[in-house]
């Protein structure tokens, strides 16, 4: 067998826990399955911002076949006034719309969200293009998935276990969440260890098995990130906060995703002072969660 490059098993990682992108742009267009909702099957809210009407009336119908509720704006701009009136659980953003593109639409997305310490809609890019670079583009704007059109019933399932899965862990950690500030101080805990208390046993092997890449990975992510904000190279602050998002997902470190989140706002808007103090408490909040899985993980293989 050949050497697997770390970036290479860390994309495998984060596809085998549903918390970062599994659909590749370009992919061979496969005979479709047979729409249908499972008995029990999850259903969304879900917005779709698609601004081609045949495009418009193929995606709903493919979606409440899947059991899925379906709200349809065609562009940019009818995304926001339909975000000011409901919540959604996901957005399917096409890129190229008129009057508001996806990208422009997710940066505003993004900063209203910011500004008011709103937790971020799960947002999955649509495309027609598949060129190099796409992915790059899409998670640089906030998106945090995507999908090439035309899809697959395959892939769009995939993906929409994501934004379910993204739901319920915001709905759960809000159930449990603590108040942050205790005695004038910042809570820092991970809440990894009521979490993991809840798997079952192949849950937990599994979780096992990634920990020790997990506890070598951080440091060195964490390294890249304090270089990237010496020289102020936004971009790479980007895409070290989105591979921290996802491995911190894998944790369920919910406060870690939050200041991750800001981070990647932070990047996009070049604001590198609001960078740098969100470098500081996620260095703890991460130095907690570390100490957590790496205690966790001791007990476990000695068990």
């Amino acid at each position: 067998s050949k050497p697997v490059k770390r970036s290479t098993l860390l994309e495998v990682i984060l596809e085998t826990f549903e918390v970062g992108p599994v659909v590749e742009f370009g992919a061979a267009v496969q005979p479709e399955l047979e729409l249908s909702a499972d008995p029990g099957q999850f259903s969304l809210d879900i917005l779709l911002a698609e601004d081609n009407e045949v495009n418009q009336g193929i995606a709903v119908r493919r979606l409440e076949r899947l059991g899925h509720k379906v709200t349809v704006a065609s562009n940019g701009v009818e995304v926001l006034r339909f975000l000011e009136l409901k919540t959604y659980d996901c957005i399917l953003m096409d890129i190229q719309m008129p009057e508001m593109d996806g990208h422009e639409a997710t940066s505003s997305i993004r900063k209203h969200e910011l500004e008011c310490g709103a937790r971020g809609i799960y947002i999955i890019a649509m495309t027609a293009h598949a060129m190099k670079g796409d992915r790059e583009r899409c998670l640089s704007s906030g998106m945090d998935n995507y999908i090439s059109k035309p899809f697959r019933v395959e892939q769009l399932k995939k993906v929409l276990v994501h934004a379910r899965s993204y739901k319920e862990s915001v709905e759960s950690q809000l159930e449990v969440e603590p108040n942050l500030e205790q005695d004038g101080q910042r809570d820092i805990s991970s809440s990894f260890l009521q979490y993991v208390d809840g798997l079952d046993d192949e849950s937990q092997e599994d979780l096992l098995d990634v920990s020790q890449l997990f506890l070598d990975t951080i440091p060195k992510e964490l390294e890249r990130l304090d270089a990237a904000l010496e020289v102020a190279d936004f971009t790479l602050i980007y895409q070290i906060a989105h591979t921290i998002k996802g491995l911190a997902g894998i944790f369920q470190c919910e406060r870690c995703i939050r200041v991750l989140e800001k981070l990647e706002v932070a990047s996009n808007q070049e604001d590198l002072a609001e960078a740098q103090a969100l470098q500081s408490e996620l260095q703890e909040m991460l130095s907690a969660l570390l100490e957590d899985v790496r205690a966790w993980s001791i007990a476990s293989s000695q068990a």
